[in-house]
């Protein structure tokens, strides 16, 4: 199966973008984007072959590196500050949109936690029948925020598809703190896949 990767220009304020921001940053294979964490364990846990490591494990590297990973086009400093609910974010030229807790169901999110969508600027087409699973990096180092799932019919869908997420480290922070997502890290893995009609599915 052939994906087709198209990149949107912008429109409104940022139609005339320099250097068409994102750009350099395509959509690539996940084994491309396989940590160095990962790369640097030993496969036996001091020498000792009774002790594997998970670099044994198979499933473990089948999931890292199925389908494909857009990564982030630019960095992100994140500034959270727990004590008065406050999270600033600074960025290149597109601020992630925020989104209002109340929009997910209750027990999914409190009403303190922030959720907001990172901006995507690649359209995926993918052949009739094909749809898309969006997903948080599959066994990747600990990030602070989380990915929604979420699956596109890509073969008919032919816009941008963002990326929601939750911020995950914000009932532990005790005092103002600063992350930084740096420009080329993992954003989201998309898995294509065929869909099949099963009985008594609508």
């Amino acid at each position: 199966m052939r994906n087709h990767w198209h990149y949107k220009a912008g429109t409104g304020q940022d139609a005339h973008e320099p250097f068409k921001i994102g750009k350099d940053c395509s959509p690539r294979p996940a084994k491309e984007f396989i940590s160095e964490e990962y790369k640097k364990i030993p496969s036996y846990h001091n020498g000792n072959l009774r002790e594997a490591t998970v670099k044994k494990c198979m499933p473990f590297l089948d999931a890292m590196t199925a389908g494909y990973i857009i990564p982030f086009y630019q960095d992100y400093i994140i500034t959270v500050d727990s004590d008065n609910n406050n999270m600033n974010i600074e960025a290149g030229l597109h601020k992630p949109q925020a989104h209002s807790w109340w929009q997910l169901p209750e027990g999914y999110q409190n009403n303190v936690k922030p959720i907001g969508k990172f901006t995507n600027k690649w359209v995926i087409q993918t052949p009739p029948g094909y749809s898309c699973l969006f997903v948080h990096p599959f066994n990747r180092p600990k990030t602070d925020y989380e990915a929604v799932t979420g699956i596109v019919d890509t073969d008919v869908f032919n816009e941008t598809v963002h990326c929601p997420y939750y911020w995950k480290r914000y009932d532990s922070v005790k005092k103002s703190s600063q992350v930084h997502i740096k420009k080329g890290e993992p954003m989201i893995q998309i898995i294509p896949f065929k869909r099949e009609r099963k009985e008594g599915s609508r």
